[in-house]
């Protein structure tokens, strides 16, 4: 079904640029939280840094860093070793000029959980 829809975007537009498009279906993937850091502040004019980085059983590690208020809840919510379910996306490239389409090596991370 996906691929029907991608099929019809390409061969419907006369665009010759690539395009990406994010699958509307998450996908889920169970791995662990390989890292949790805090970077706190260096400079005056640097910020302190939240940090995640969780390793998928496929082999894909997403890395979530930051200092927005979200992002210091996802790294208070787990600890080193955690499994958890990673809800993901992933991203096509439509490139109209040659109608190809492919997956683009890469994933939109969307949320994590711990396993139950």
């Amino acid at each position: 079904m996906k691929y029907l829809a991608l099929t019809l975007a390409l061969l419907t537009s006369c665009s010759s640029v690539p395009q990406k498009y994010y699958e509307n279906i998450h996908k889920m993937e169970l791995g662990r939280i390989a890292s949790i850091k805090y970077l706190p502040l260096k400079r005056p004019s640097t910020t302190h840094t939240y940090e995640v980085i969780i390793h998928c059983n496929h082999g894909k590690e997403y890395i979530i860093s930051g200092n927005e208020p979200y992002k210091k809840h996802f790294w208070m919510k787990f600890k080193e070793n955690d499994l958890v379910k990673i809800y993901y996306k992933e991203v096509y490239e439509v490139d109209r000029k040659n109608k190809t389409i492919r997956i683009v090596d890469d994933h939109e991370f969307i949320y994590a959980e711990t396993q139950e």
